[in-house]
């Protein structure tokens, strides 16, 4: 679906860097640095076009303010989620103060 909505060269670019982000992830914490990294590409993605596309047939494309605003939303929700991935402490070991 994805590949009809973008270029496919920008498309593998992307993918190569979440695949990167994702490797370079804490222990454990691999799938949601992807998951993060794929959501700012998605959110950047929709953002150059201008619209979000539905996934259904019936339905028309958010277009204007509201695609720009939940483009953000999503490139936001993304580095949200890279942010807890890389910042927040692993649980792993005890620390003693």
């Amino acid at each position: 679906m994805l590949a009809l909505i973008f270029p496919p060269i920008p498309s593998l670019v992307a993918l190569l860097i979440a695949v990167a982000v994702a490797l370079i992830a804490p222990k454990g914490r691999g799938a949601m640095a992807f998951v993060g990294s794929s959501l700012v590409f998605l959110g950047v993605g929709f953002l150059m076009i201008g619209k979000i596309p539905q996934r259904w047939g019936g339905g028309f494309p958010v277009e204007g303010s509201l695609a720009t605003f939940g483009s953000l939303f999503i490139v936001c929700f993304g580095v949200g989620i890279i942010l807890v991935v890389f910042l927040k402490k692993s649980d792993d070991h005890t620390q003693s103060t």
